[in-house]
């Protein structure tokens, strides 16, 4: 599989390149740091650019935890995709919660970005990302830029409706009720859990999707 790079011009691949390490240096103070205390000066000397060109990419500061959400959907789709031929739809769904565990950690990040999203009072919305974007942000991950944007709300759905499809789960039951149970088990328990046992978060994510199976699996 070849790389997208030769179908850009030297030019977008600056501008992908320089945007995706923006948001890499800004995530990664975001682990340790408040929203408000991160310094937009100390990211750019870090990428060795100027504070406009942050805000040419960025018109408003949140706008790069949104960016980064996207970048975390994507490579969670990318890992699914990756585990097809393995297991199950409804172990699919478990192993989105093994990923999100990790997405989660430092709890500090998490914490902060559910107080960033409160804030805003709007929905993350899925954005357009270049296929150049996703290989600069995951070297790793051969084909990704291949993939689309989406939410994480919409992964499950679709996961939900395979389940359903396979029988593992009651066909009857209304997508979007199931959607919104797995939505509430990944936000509230990070939410509930202690803060010395936010390590061991998948375990609890385990915990309450066997609850849940045992009330929606097909007997």
């Amino acid at each position: 599989m070849t790389s997208p790079e030769q179908d850009y011009s030297l030019r977008e691949k600056k501008f992908a390149k320089t945007k995706v390490a923006l948001m890499q240096a800004f995530m990664e103070r975001l682990k340790t740091t408040r929203f408000a205390n991160i310094s937009i000066k100390d990211v750019c000397e870090s990428v060795e650019v100027s504070e406009g060109t942050f805000y040419n990419y960025f018109p408003q500061k949140v706008d790069v935890v949104y960016y980064y959400k996207n970048f975390a959907s994507v490579k969670i789709a990318w890992e699914i995709n990756r585990k097809r031929n393995e297991l199950t739809p409804w172990h699919l769904i478990r192993f989105v919660f093994e990923l999100i565990s990790v997405e989660l950690q430092p709890p500090y990040l998490f914490y902060e970005m559910i107080s960033i999203f409160t804030a805003e009072q709007r929905r993350p919305e899925a954005m357009d990302l270049s296929a150049l974007e996703k290989e600069y942000a995951y070297p790793d991950c051969p084909g990704i830029g291949e993939l689309g944007v989406g939410l994480l709300e919409n992964l499950f759905e679709a996961l939900i409706k395979e389940a359903q499809n396979a029988k593992e789960i009651d066909p009857a039951l209304d997508v979007r009720t199931v959607m919104l149970a797995l939505m509430s088990i990944a936000i509230g328990a990070a939410l509930t859990i202690k803060i010395e046992d936010f390590a061991n978060i998948n375990d609890q994510y385990q915990k309450q999707l066997s609850f849940l199976y045992k009330a929606i699996g097909v007997k």
